[in-house]
C-alpha cells in the first residue's frame, strides 16, 4: 500500500474537526492539542472502504463470535488429548473405564433411600451398563488396532 493511499484512508476514517478532539463532542474551548481524542472501540463506527472489503468479517460479528467459541472447545480438547497421546495415557484411561464396569457390578445401590445389597448387577445393567459399554468399545478397538500395527506378523 502506497503512502498516499494510507493517508487517504486515514483522512477518510477520522476527519480532523474540533468535535473529534473533545470527549463532549464539541469544542471544549481549550487548546485542541491538550484535549484527548475521543476513544472508539473496534465495533463502533463505520468500516474503512467497505466496498473493497466484501469478504472481511467484522471482529464483533456473530459469525466471528461463534468461530471464537468453537476455538475454545478445540483448545480444551487439545489440552486433554495431546498430553494423553504424548505420554500414551490413553491405554491407562481405557483400562480404568474397563475396570470401572466391573467395579460398578460389585457396588450396591440405593433405591428410594434404601440400600440394596442384592440385585445390584441387575440395577446396573438397567441403568448405565449399555452406555458404558458403547462408549468403551470404540476405545478398545483403537487399542487393539494400535497393538496389531505396532507388532505386525
Amino acid at each position: 500500500m502506497g503512502k498516499t493511499t494510507f493517508m487517504k484512508m486515514q483522512k477518510k476514517r477520522m476527519p480532523t474537526t474540533p468535535s473529534n478532539f473533545s470527549r463532549s463532542g464539541g469544542n471544549s474551548g481549550g487548546d485542541d492539542a491538550q484535549s484527548t481524542p475521543e476513544r472508539r472501540f473496534f465495533h463502533e463506527g463505520e468500516a474503512v472502504a467497505p466496498d473493497q472489503q466484501s469478504c472481511v468479517v467484522r471482529p464483533a460479528s456473530k459469525p466471528r463470535l461463534i468461530w471464537d467459541m468453537l476455538a475454545i472447545f478445540v483448545l480444551l480438547y487439545d489440552l486433554v488429548s495431546v498430553p494423553l497421546d504424548a505420554f500414551r495415557l490413553q491405554q491407562t484411561v481405557t483400562l480404568y473405564w474397563l475396570l470401572d464396569i466391573f467395579a460398578s457390578f460389585a457396588t450396591a445401590v440405593y433405591v428410594n433411600g434404601k440400600l440394596y445389597m442384592r440385585h445390584w448387577a441387575k440395577a446396573y445393567c438397567r441403568s448405565w451398563f449399555v452406555f458404558d459399554v458403547l462408549v468403551l468399545v470404540p476405545d478398545i478397538f483403537v487399542l487393539v488396532g494400535d497393538a496389531q500395527n505396532a507388532y505386525p506378523g
